[in-house]
């Protein structure tokens, strides 16, 4: 469970997040860590959002692992858009997009562009100013 990064959810407003998903291979029949997967999602409508960090239960942060996300678009991997099967569960960090101070849609086309599996690449294109 990453719950520093479900309780940054639960406790933003924002709808649109880009976020690293962690990636495990078997290797020589050894489970390894490999590069992570960065997606661009929105959250799930049933997630609460908004929340003061008091008013967080457990439950909350167990119906977020255990949630879909079905709006998803893969950054660093050539998938068709809206995977299904994706969930919370290997999400372990990101970081939300300003509509009001940012254009989503430019955002997105840019991180398109980007190509990495390094998380912090992708937040760079928030504090960019054209």
């Amino acid at each position: 469970m990453h719950i520093d990064f479900y309780k940054k959810i639960l406790m933003s407003t924002y709808c649109y997040w880009i976020v690293a998903q962690q990636c495990e291979a078997m290797v020589y029949c050894k489970l390894k860590r490999i590069e992570d997967d960065i997606i661009f999602i929105a959250i799930p409508e049933n997630i609460k959002r908004g929340l003061e960090y008091k008013d967080i239960k457990l439950k909350d942060i167990e119906e977020i692992e255990t949630t879909n996300i079905i709006t998803n678009i893969y950054l660093t991997n050539n998938y068709a858009p809206f995977q299904h099967g994706i969930s919370f569960k290997n999400i372990y960090d990101g970081f939300y997009i300003d509509g009001k101070s940012n254009n989503i849609k430019d955002i997105l086309i840019k991180a398109l562009k980007i190509k990495s599996n390094e998380i912090y690449k992708y937040k760079e294109l928030l504090k960019k100013k054209e």
